[in-house]
């Protein structure tokens, strides 16, 4: 019986640190909570209602190779200053930000199109 002992406390040990590891680490590794990744300035591009996501987007780049940032604070009066509420209109805007990893469900996005999360410092309507 003490053979058996020593493995199974050896190896609910390692349970033990793992978790505890786990907590430690606890910023999130993607979405607007996560680290700063790149900075944008004054770039432009189309400002849109995401009905799929639920969520407003900037959109830069050319079919196949786009940028999706989706924006983590839509109650800002910025984005209602542009949009006055309209969801089906899309605008062209300036915008800067602190770009973030956007959590990306297992599907395939199409082509080279990239999603990430920003954090808007600032949007003018073009």
């Amino acid at each position: 019986m003490k053979s058996l002992q020593t493995p199974l406390l050896g190896f609910l040990l390692v349970i033990c640190f793992c978790l505890a590891e786990c907590k430690k680490g606890s910023q999130a590794s993607c979405g607007c909570d996560s680290p700063t990744i790149q900075s944008l300035d004054s770039v432009s591009g189309t400002l849109q209602y995401d009905s799929l996501d639920k969520a407003y987007v900037v959109i830069i780049g050319v079919p196949g190779l786009y940028n999706y940032y989706f924006i983590c604070d839509t109650t800002s009066t910025q984005i209602k200053n542009i949009t006055a509420g309209n969801h089906n209109t899309s605008y062209g805007v300036s915008f800067s930000g602190n770009v973030t990893n956007y959590c990306v469900p297992d599907t395939i996005v199409g082509y080279f199109d990239s999603r990430y999360c920003i954090k808007l410092t600032n949007i003018i309507k073009l």
